[in-house]
Formats: C-alpha cells, sequence, structure tokens
C-alpha cells in the first residue's frame, strides 16, 4: 500500500471555471471535486473507481489555465472509494455526492503534494496515511538492505530484523487506530495492510459494521473475499494431525514421492546436488499465495546457479491446484501432490502443522533452514550463503 502525506489545507479561491458562469458572481460550488493544481494546465482529471476489480473511468476535466478545475461527475456517486489520476499518478478520497470535496497540490508532485478539504471520510484517510508514511519509508529502506547483494550476510539478515520490528509496530499502530474509528469507511483501508490470517476478529467485526455503509464497493468484496479465505484456512487447520514439526537442522530430509499435476511421480531425491526449496503450500492458503512471489523471485534470481523448488500441495482440489499453480506463475517442474490436504504423506513425514512450510535443504539434502526463517529476504540470503558469488 503506498501512503500520500497530508499537508495544511489552503483554499484557494477559483478564478476561470469550468462552467459558464459570470466571474464577477459568486461561484456556488456542486457537490464534486474542485480546487487547483500547479503545474497542471491543459492536463485532464480522471475521476476512477474500481468496477468488478476493473480499474474505470467515471468522469475527467481539463485543467484551466490558472490551474483551477470542477470536477462535477454527470451522474450521481455512491459512497466509494475512488482515485483522482493525473498522467499516471493517483490519490485516494472516499466521497458521495452529498459532498463539495476541495483539493490542492502540484502537477510535478501530484501524489505528495495533494491536500484535501470537504470530506471527513478522506480526511480521516489522509491523516492516518500520515502517520504512517515514516514508518513505510523506513521499511523500504530496509528491504533494500537486505536484498543488497553486495553487503554481508549479517548486514542483510540485520536489516530483516529491523523490518520485521517496524512491520509490527504499523502493524500494532494500524489496529489501535482501527478499534477506534471502527465503522469509519477509512477503516477499510487501513485493514488493507492487515492479515485476516492473523486478525481475523478484527476484519469479521469491522466487515460486519462497514457493511450497510460500503458493503456494494469493490474494496469491501475485495477485503471479504480475503477474510473468507482466512476462514477456510483457519477450518481446515483444525484437521492437522500433528504436534510438532518433523524437521530440524542439520538432519538428512525424509524422501517424497509424490504425482505431479500429470500424475507422474517426482521424487524428492532426483534433486540431489542442488539447493533445493521444498515449499508445502496450498492453493486454499492466503499467506502461501502471498510469499509465492518471493519465492517466484528467488528461482528466477537463483535457478541458473543451482537452485530448484519443491512444492508440495495440501490441496485436495486438482482443478484449483492446477489453477493457482499457473496464476501465481510459479514455472518451476517441481510440483506434486496426493491431493489428501493435511492427510497428506508428506505433510505428515514433515511434520507440517501449518502453511506456509518451506524447509531449505543443501546439496546433500541436509536441512539449512525452516518456516520463518526461510521466508522473504531470508531466502535470497541464505542461497548467497549456499550458491556463493
Amino acid at each position: 500500500m503506498k501512503y500520500t502525506a497530508l499537508l495544511a489545507f489552503l483554499f484557494i479561491a477559483f478564478g476561470t471555471c469550468a462552467q459558464k458562469v459570470n466571474s464577477k458572481k459568486k461561484i456556488d460550488l456542486l457537490p464534486g471535486v474542485h480546487g487547483q493544481i500547479i503545474g497542471g494546465a491543459g492536463s485532464k482529471l480522471y475521476l476512477v473507481k474500481s468496477v468488478n476489480r476493473v480499474q474505470t473511468k467515471i468522469d475527467s476535466v481539463q485543467i484551466q489555465a490558472d490551474g483551477s478545475f470542477h470536477l462535477i461527475p454527470e451522474k450521481s456517486l455512491n459512497l466509494d472509494y475512488y482515485n483522482l489520476v493525473l498522467g499516471e499518478v493517483g490519490v485516494m478520497l472516499i466521497t458521495d455526492s452529498t459532498e463539495v470535496v476541495g483539493l490542492t497540490a502540484d502537477a510535478s508532485a501530484f501524489r505528495i503534494t495533494a491536500v484535501w478539504t470537504g470530506s471527513q471520510q478522506t480526511h480521516m484517510m489522509q491523516t492516518l496515511i500520515n502517520e504512517l508514511d515514516p514508518i513505510v519509508n523506513e521499511q523500504q529502506s530496509f528491504i533494500q538492505i537486505a536484498n543488497d547483494p553486495n553487503l554481508s550476510a549479517e548486514e542483510r539478515m540485520d536489516a530483516k530484523t529491523k523490518y520485521n520490528a517496524s512491520a509490527a509496530s504499523a502493524g500494532n499502530h494500524l489496529k489501535e487506530w482501527i478499534k477506534m474509528y471502527e465503522a469509519h469507511p477509512a477503516a477499510l483501508v487501513a485493514l488493507m495492510s492487515l492479515q485476516p490470517s492473523t486478525d481475523l476478529a478484527l476484519f469479521r467485526n469491522e466487515l460486519a459494521l462497514l457493511n450497510d455503509k460500503v458493503g456494494n464497493t469493490d474494496l469491501y468484496a475485495l477485503v471479504k473475499t480475503e477474510t473468507e479465505k482466512a476462514e477456510k484456512a483457519l477450518k481446515q487447520s483444525t484437521q492437522q494431525p500433528p504436534q510438532s514439526s518433523a524437521v530440524s537442522k542439520g538432519m538428512q530430509t525424509p524422501e517424497i514421492s509424490l504425482p505431479n499435476p500429470e500424475g507422474n511421480i517426482m521424487k524428492l531425491s532426483d534433486l540431489k546436488g542442488k539447493v533445493v526449496l521444498i515449499d508445502f503450500w496450498a492453493s486454499w492458503c492466503g499467506p502461501c499465495r502471498k510469499e509465492n512471489p518471493n519465492v517466484v523471485k528467488a528461482y528466477e534470481k537463483y535457478s541458473a546457479r543451482g537452485f530448484e523448488v519443491f512444492s508440495v500441495s495440501l490441496d485436495t482440489d486438482r482443478g484449483r491446484w492446477i489453477q493457482s499453480i499457473e496464476q501465481d506463475k510459479l514455472t518451476w517442474s517441481g510440483h506434486v501432490s496426493d491431493l489428501k490436504g493435511w492427510s497428506s504423506t508428506a505433510a505428515s513425514d514433515y511434520g507440517v502443522r501449518s502453511i506456509p512450510f518451506p524447509v531449505l535443504i543443501d546439496q546433500e539434502g541436509k536441512v539449512v533452514a525452516f518456516g520463518g526463517d526461510v521466508r522473504g529476504p531470508a531466502l535470497e540470503i541464505l542461497l548467497e550463503q549456499l550458491l556463493g558469488k
């Protein structure tokens, strides 16, 4: 999620109007978005919102010679989450056709100079964004350090530790803010930076409180879908039989011999001599799907140096398993499953209690690290150590 700094709003008297009015008369602003964008003369502003997960232009207006604009939608706006887009940059607002919203900004730095007035919902959201901006910038610096191959493994691991601490601090701030302003439309935006799998009760409560206000919006539908996935994963996790992980550092990994999507048997031992990530996951597991881009990035970067991924799915639906492989662009060939869910023989052999459960093994098939120690930036740090420069 990208945050926008909130500045003090200074109302600017409008010069030339988009409508034909007598400039000597007082302008009665109609519901819509009005304001001034310095340096934006001649450019078009677009009002955009998500419709069935597709960003759709609702209306537009050309910015006048003095930078002023009056965007008054032809159709009445329902309370929703919109973006006002200039060029390729958008700023978010929460509004409907009961509000006269003001905006000032500089076209050269549209997002970070945008200042709103006239919309309590948008003001509340921007206040939160302003509070989180420094934390987000700090996290981005930690990510850059953690992914810098020119730094030592210790420096990158230290950056990962600091990132995790910063993320935890931001998460706690978001949760406290949501509890303070529950049932506010801006709370739904705050939820987007949290995980329903770890804060399921909070997500359920907010969805119930916001249903009457914004239940028909795409953003609400997206959060609801992710929450339902987390609920399903939690329900399935209660079927887990193992009581503790059977994996420990330095141990020789048990063989895994299971069918791939085509029904052909694939063996873990066939990959001996390579560094392998054994990745226990499932299509219905939200955290797994969010972790997949990290695995894809590592595979693309290190496969030529002897790194392979051996994905063991705890799915029960073959179609959904194959579909998720394609959707997440998991291009490696090592995909296996007996389609028995938590009753998978491999999950039992490795004592898998929750997923994602990654296990990184060296060229001899011995465990180097597993679980949270292999997720996120830590995976690339370990691969650099095992594969060398």
